[in-house]
């Protein structure tokens, strides 16, 4: 409630201020807030046009608001105009920039979970993955990377990515090679994994790690597509323990029931 009055007194001195939006987005979304949040990011865009990369990751956030209220086309839509825009100044600026692929990558995944066709989409987010080899400056854009090579059956150039991440983490003079001996490399080989359809080995990869998710760094909502991708294999796995036991914690974390939320629903059903 705090920190809700305090952005609502920041955007009420500067209502174009976008990080302002993008506060009052993670508030609404860590309460379960779809539609408000929906509604509410709707009467912002207008202020957009003026910002920078971050709009893309406003849009983002309305999309996942838009998921759970089950507007799966709007949210395809919205990805080509306004997320991954190949044609807008700001992307054609930067066609690379790491929050724009992880918001995309992290979009199609979850598209294509919900049973939709995504088309050839993945595959300009695999060529920038493919040029991104080694790059762990930001730990979080690894494993989303993996998931545009995985996407597109890049089976090359997945191995020469984890081999790089694997030469840093052995490297003592890389800063974060604890982190990504850890968390990286397990979380891109579970990306991997999840795409091949070997989800025993998924669960035996992320189950073990979802605290330690946390070092990838990013946010909760962001960090959320990795539980997502867990619990999916999961059931696949027939891993009810494992499903049982996120299901639990997530109807404990949230104040809207699993069974409302697009990422866990099916779960929740599985279960029952």
């Amino acid at each position: 409630m705090g920190a809700e009055r305090a952005i609502d007194s920041a955007y009420e001195r500067d209502p174009t201020n976008f990080f302002a939006h993008h506060v009052k987005a993670h508030i609404l979304e860590m309460e379960s807030r779809p539609r408000e949040g929906n509604d509410w990011l709707a009467q912002q865009t207008g202020h957009w046009p003026i910002g920078n990369n971050l709009v893309h990751h406003l849009w983002w956030h309305r999309a996942l608001m838009q998921l759970d209220l089950g507007e799966r086309d709007a949210v395809l839509a919205s990805y080509d105009t306004n997320i991954r825009n190949l044609e807008s100044p700001l992307t054609k600026a930067v066609p690379d920039q790491f929050n724009d692929l992880q918001n995309a990558t992290a979009l199609l995944w979850r598209l294509e979970l919900l049973g939709l066709d995504v088309g050839g989409r993945w595959e300009e987010l695999a060529d920038k993955a493919e040029a991104r080899i080694g790059d762990t400056a930001y730990l979080l854009l690894p494993p989303h990377l993996m998931l545009a090579l995985a996407a597109t059956g890049r089976d090359a150039a997945a191995a020469r990515f984890l081999s790089a991440l694997r030469e840093q983490a052995a490297d003592p003079g890389v800063w974060a090679g604890a982190a990504i001996r850890d968390v990286v490399v397990p979380i891109c080989e579970a990306a991997l994994a999840h795409r091949r359809e070997q989800h025993a080995q998924v669960v035996a990869l992320l189950e073990p790690r979802q605290e330690s998710m946390r070092l990838l760094g990013g946010s909760a909502a962001q960090r959320d597509l990795f539980r997502q991708i867990l619990i999916d294999s999961a059931m696949r796995a027939d891993r009810r323990d494992v499903v049982a036991a996120m299901i639990a914690d997530e109807t404990a974390s949230h104040t809207v029931p699993p069974t409302q939320r697009a990422g866990y629903a099916t779960a929740a059903r599985w279960l029952m």
